[in-house]
């Protein structure tokens, strides 16, 4: 049976026909000539797999559409059998099987075959400029690429036509809506060379709200996958109603053309948003409304927004271990976490994490490179930071630092040069933070505290083969070089300079230090700490210096180390003393104490005062001297046996005492003692008092007994010591 489609006929006849002519449409293609080359790789679209996504089949002979395209090489043919008007510029053209045809002009002729009526405008030139078509089965079997222009909406129904396939572009600069006519199809797919979305084009699978003109039954929360196995660039607005997918070979670039001004482009999704490219570049925003952000990348360059205000915001290599984040005047926020992770090191490379520039704000602010090198120097941190890897250098340049959950196998450098930082983190699951023998460096413009932290806190760098250094500042200005994040021995990585504009003291009355390098705590203000255990101790504080022990003693038979204050009042706890030790040990020399204060110092056992001790060698060693206590106060306060340099062995040399202060005050109840005294063989030591008040000397109440003898009773050899008074009124009892 043959029909006519030329004449009258039924309308079940009519229909045949329209079927028919848009069959011939499609291989009239074929004979396209200039567009596109024959070799063309193929492309191809699927019928929709009855679940919630589609499916793919090879097509072949694709062909390229550009809408904007005024070339007509599309030749209908002798088959169309009639002639067709179609609108074209504001008259109209009648189509002839002889006619070339651009191809917005094909689209027309199909949409008037098929349905009678024109959507697409047309120009006189033959370009699509404004009004909408429906991408179609036959339109888009063959398509290798598609280009929408500026005025044109395109609408593809994924759950008829399948996913979308292209060999070649997709560039859109016009509206391309991605629908779904059934519940069971819940994500299109779009796949190209390249997928670029043009300043101020709409790439979306979200619904218009006034609805799609002869559409209806569409499911509202269609997700959108876009997958360019080169580059996907964003300068418009590509958003999904569920997840939004991004996988590019290349890069992801969310920002406008350089040099362009207007809207800034937003890539968004109602739900997750992941992006997967070695590179991505943002200079716009990127947020998920409900849930998560997940970019998989290499190299972030985000000069623009990032948000998932109802989740969180992930960053990471997933397969490398290296990411480098350049945050230089970009936003990073969450409601609950901002990570930025790498895999680990392997035997083949180190694992680096380098995150820099602008503010990110998250609950929690991780990051996390397994035995890796961790390098941050972000303006501001809006959260607590945990870190996890092997070295970190972590920077805040304003506000505060608060940290976390820390775990590091090497050594950390953590400073907030605008504001405070807070150390809590570094207990939150141990009550001892350990470097393994590594550096500690702490810096802060504002304070050093540790409000959170356990009663038995404590950062631990010692180890059997020296430690490592101790470095806390507070109320600084400082700079440190982030090239040296990966340090062990940290003390190059870093400057301190003057007095910050603001400030700072360091506050840790339950945070101890222990080390056997050297310590040292500096700030503005005061220092508070519960003790520090060190071979050597510097504290300098603007304001008052307190703690319960500062232990610089030998172990074995060593020397005893150093301890020097500097403070405006050196004082013990309310609970009891300040110890201040650098005793030898075995056969060792006690060590140096020197204490530099504008205020009153008391030496007694009781609350708030101070016990000094610089002895000698152990009970009964053959040797080791005393040490050297130097002591630059106002008023001194001594009671009895609460200064002693002497050796405690059966030999050595005494020690040597040297005080300078306004007034030295004797408890009424008894003198105190001064001693340096040798042992067995060894010389007396030295005694030195200058005061500008009265002394007295001798064996009375408010007295003061010095004794600077040598060797002990018997021995065959040790002279006599020195002692120096100095005072307003000096007398003297022992005469």
């Amino acid at each position: 049976m043959t029909y006519s489609c030329t004449g009258p006929g039924s309308a079940a006849t009519r229909r045949r026909c329209t079927f028919w002519l848009l069959t011939l449409l499609i291989s009239l293609q074929l004979s396209l000539s200039g567009l596109t080359p024959t070799h063309a790789a193929q492309s191809h679209r699927s019928p929709p797999a009855q679940s919630g996504s589609v499916t793919s089949s090879v097509a072949s002979n694709a062909i390229g559409l550009d809408l904007g395209s005024s070339i007509r090489a599309l030749s209908v043919g002798s088959q169309l059998g009639r002639s067709v008007s179609i609108r074209e510029g504001g008259t109209r053209r009648i189509v002839s099987a002889s006619d070339l045809l651009t191809p917005a002009e094909l689209v027309a002729l199909q949409q008037v075959l098929s349905t009678g009526h024109q959507t697409l405008r047309l120009g006189p030139s033959g370009t699509a400029i404004s009004g909408s078509f429906q991408l179609t089965p036959d339109l888009t079997q063959q398509l290798s690429s598609l280009a929408v222009p500026k005025g044109v909406t395109a609408i593809d129904d994924f759950a008829r036509n399948g996913n979308l396939s292209l060999s070649g572009d997709l560039s859109n600069a016009g509206k391309f809506y991605a629908v779904s006519s059934s519940p069971t199809v819940t994500a299109a797919s779009i796949s190209a060379a390249n997928i670029f979305n043009q300043q101020g084009a709409v790439l979306t699978s979200v619904l218009p709200k006034s609805g799609l003109f002869g559409m209806g039954n569409l499911i509202s929360n269609l997700s959108l996958n876009l997958n360019a196995s080169n580059n996907v660039g964003n300068a418009g607005t590509i958003s999904s109603a569920g997840r939004l997918t991004v996988t590019a070979g290349g890069s992801i670039t969310n920002a406008l053309p350089a040099g362009a001004t207007g809207v800034n482009p937003v890539m968004q999704g109602i739900n997750n948003v992941n992006l997967q490219a070695p590179n991505i570049a943002n200079d716009g925003l990127i947020a998920s409304q409900l849930a998560t952000v997940n970019a998989n990348t290499a190299q972030l360059v985000n000069s623009g927004t990032m948000q998932a205000p109802s989740g969180s915001i992930q960053i990471a290599s997933l397969s490398g271990n290296t990411l480098s984040v350049d945050n230089s005047l970009g936003t990073i926020s969450a409601q609950d976490e901002v990570l930025f992770q790498t895999l680990g090191t392997t035997q083949q490379s180190k694992a680096e994490l380098s995150v820099v520039g602008g503010t990110i704000s998250a609950n929690t602010v991780s990051f996390v490179s397994p035995q890796g090198r961790i390098n941050v120097a972000v303006s501001r941190i809006n959260g607590s930071v945990d870190v996890s890897g092997g070295t970190a250098m972590i920077d805040v340049q304003q506000g505060n630092l608060d940290l976390g959950v820390v775990h590091l196998t090497g050594d950390p450098i953590f400073f907030a040069q605008g504001g405070s930082l807070d150390l809590s983190g570094l207990f939150t699951s141990n009550s001892t933070f350990s470097t393994a023998g590594g550096d500690f460096v702490a810096l802060a413009t504002g304070d050093i505290t540790a409000t959170t932290a356990p009663p038995a806190a404590t950062v631990d760098a010692s180890s059997g083969s020296g430690g490592g250094s101790i470095v806390l500042a507070a109320g600084v200005n400082f700079t440190v070089d982030p090239s040296q994040a990966a340090c062990s021995a940290c003390s190059n990585a870093y400057s301190i300079g003057g007095p910050s504009n603001t400030g700072g003291s360091i506050n840790l009355p339950t945070v101890s230090f222990r080390t056997n390098s050297s310590t040292s705590l500096t700030a503005t203000g005061s220092v508070t700490a519960a003790s520090i255990q060190s071979g050597n101790v510097n504290v300098n504080a603007g304001g008052a210096f307190s703690a319960t022990a500062v232990n610089a003693s030998a172990v074995g038979s060593g020397n005893g180390g150093s301890i020097f204050v500097s403070a405006q009042t050196v004082l013990g706890t309310q609970a009891g003393p300040l110890t201040l030790s650098a005793d030898g040990a075995g056969t060792g020399n006690g060590g140096y104490i020197s204490i530099f204060t504008s205020g009153d110092l008391a030496l007694r056992s009781g609350a708030g005062g101070v016990i000094i001790s610089a002895t000698g060698g152990s009970s009964g060693s053959s040797s080791g001297d005393g040490g050297s206590v130097q002591l630059f106060v106002g008023n001194l306060t001594v009671v009895p046996a609460s200064l002693n340099v002497s050796p405690l062995g059966v030999n050595g040399n005494g020690g040597s005492i040297s005080i300078s202060a306004q007034a030295l005050l004797g408890p009424g109840a008894g003198p105190p003692t001064f001693s340096a005294n040798g042992a067995g063989t060894g010389n007396g030591g030295n005694i030195t008092v200058f005061t500008s008040g009265d002394l007295a000397v001798g064996s009375v109440a408010g007295g003061l007994i010095i004794s600077a003898t040598g060797g002990s009773f018997g021995s065959s050899s040790g002279n006599g010591g020195s002692v120096l008074l100095s005072a307003g009124t000096l007398t003297r009892w022992w005469i």
